[in-house]
């Protein structure tokens, strides 16, 4: 379990919170996704009405410019290349180079 967590999304926390993951995974296939996971996980059916009101208002997130947040192409490419870089350098860090 602590493998799973900090290989998984623990790693990517350490740079970016779950609301801005989810805009740049998609809000669209977040709520998806715990449209059906979430009924595996705890007795909870549905995403939060603010998440379902932002897909219904075509807000998905980081590919639509808005989701939780608002993004421009310019901010999108550099927190990209921000955070691709803090996970190289994390990497190295946990592997000891």
């Amino acid at each position: 379990m602590d493998l799973a967590l900090t290989a998984g999304p623990g790693f990517r926390w350490a740079f970016s919170g779950p609301l801005e993951i989810a805009d740049f995974g998609g809000l669209d296939i977040w709520k998806s996704v715990v449209e059906n996971l979430a009924p595996e996980l705890s007795k909870a059916e549905k995403v939060p009405e603010f998440i379902r009101e932002k897909v219904a208002s075509g807000n998905l997130g980081t590919k639509t410019g808005e989701g939780i947040y608002q993004y421009s192409n310019k901010v999108v490419e550099g927190k990209l290349v921000e955070r691709d870089e803090k996970l190289v350098k994390l990497s190295k860090i946990k592997e000891g180079k």
